[in-house]
């Protein structure tokens, strides 16, 4: 009997934008009777949202071996009929799981679901110095890889971001609804009467929601400054960061360095599920962070402002629908003080406005199925991997051969 069966090739299960679109696809997967399987580590960190899943995924274990930068091939059984469907969420590992694939003989669709306009989990190339020998070549490799996942139907991203990123390097026209995935979360009719009684709730609460991941996410520094800097001019503002991450110390220490006075308005609290966040924005008026964060906060009906990210200062673009195609986005912004202040000044008739834009802005048609009907355009693999670092050794070796023929001319010749 034909089963299906979803691979998610992915460390660890904590709150995040991946981890946010995994929630949600999870969930779905289970209620249709998937088989899911992990490939995983021997400890892998799980959120508490996770927790009632995990029991019921099937749990992979990948060794990994060297410098422990490879994987160990895993041996997965399933049958010939199965339809399976295998995700990755960078470049690396999207490779890996074509070698998983073909080391099983699995006939699995294949999908990479790009989350980052930068970074060299993703982009191969964004370790090097920008416009080298080297970069070059890196470049021209990524155009090939690319370009194979794209006419194989295997490529998909998060934001219109993404796509802007991969034209731009790529020097490609790609366009955002070939491959950009529709929204997930299901949306709530809006509440009016909660959005009245979150601008009668007493302080003005702020909330920002994301890892603690610098500097890719240093606005929160900025933003705790931008708060000090308004109770020191007698605006009564609470702010709510809800997350954890790598860099939680940076944090409590820029909190811990204010007086009492000023550090009591601030509000650390551990991460909740996507689907209880709602009850932690009840008393809120407004969100400040950027990407998957400012959608969730504008589904809940939240007044909901995008920040600029790789930035330890805290820069805004204004309010939805406008800066929708800002929330991810490196450009310099404007002082989120400013911002703040018009909220904070706002009459109740305002207030309603700019929560129904922010929440009308995302208030699209779901599609929680979209990546599961997605098919391949060939089920044919070849040893991707291999030919990648047969051509970087070989452009290696020509590279070498070039410069020693410059030497030996000049010194020998």
């Amino acid at each position: 009997m034909e089963m299906k069966i979803l691979i998610i090739n992915y460390k660890n299960l904590i709150l995040g934008g991946i981890e946010h679109y995994l929630l949600y696809l999870i969930q779905n997967c289970l209620q249709k009777k998937f088989r899911i399987i992990w490939l995983t580590t021997d400890s892998p960190i799980v959120d508490n949202s996770f927790a009632k899943f995990v029991p019921r995924l099937e749990k992979v274990v990948v060794k990994r071996f060297g410098l422990k930068r490879f994987y160990k091939t895993p041996k997965i059984q399933i049958n010939n009929d199965d339809e399976v469907i295998f995700i990755s969420f960078s470049t690396y590992d999207f490779i890996f799981s074509e070698r998983v694939c073909r080391k099983n003989k699995i006939n699995a669709k294949l999908f990479y679901i790009l989350p980052h306009f930068k970074g060299v989990n993703y982009y191969y190339e964004d370790c090097l110095k920008f416009g080298s020998v080297m970069y070059k070549i890196v470049v021209n490799h990524s155009k090939k890889f690319f370009n194979k996942l794209i006419n194989n139907n295997s490529l998909f991203c998060f934001a219109d971001k993404q796509v802007e990123s991969i034209n731009t390097r790529y020097d490609l026209n790609l366009s955002v609804e070939k491959i950009k995935i529709p929204p997930f979360e299901p949306v709530k009719n809006f509440d009016l009467p909660l959005v009245r009684c979150r601008f009668r709730s007493k302080p003005f609460t702020i909330i920002s929601v994301g890892r603690f991941e610098f500097p890719h996410k240093g606005y929160l520094i900025g933003l705790i400054d931008a708060v000090a800097t308004l109770i020191i001019d007698n605006y009564d503002i609470n702010l709510k960061i809800v997350g954890h991450g790598p860099d939680k110390e940076k944090i409590m220490e820029k909190i811990n360095s204010f007086p009492e006075y000023i550090k009591k308005h601030f509000i650390v609290l551990s991460p909740v599920s996507p689907l209880e966040i709602a009850d932690v924005m009840n008393d809120v008026h407004m969100s400040i962070s950027l990407a998957g964060a400012v959608s969730q906060a504008a589904r809940n009906f939240l007044i909901s402002v995008p920040v600029r990210h790789w930035s330890y200062s805290c820069e805004c673009y204004g309010f939805l629908p406008e800066s929708k195609a800002n929330i991810l986005s490196i450009e310099k912004g404007i002082d989120v003080k400013d911002i703040i202040k018009q909220v904070y000044k706002m009459d109740e008739a305002s207030f309603i406005l700019y929560s129904r834009k922010s929440y009308e802005t995302f208030n699209l048609d779901i599609d929680q199925d979209f990546i599961l009907n997605q098919k391949n355009v060939s089920l044919f693999r070849y040893n991707l991997i291999e030919r990648i670092s047969n051509s970087v050794f070989n452009s290696g070796v020509r590279l070498a051969t070039f410069f020693s023929r410059k030497i030996l001319k000049k010194y020998v010749y």
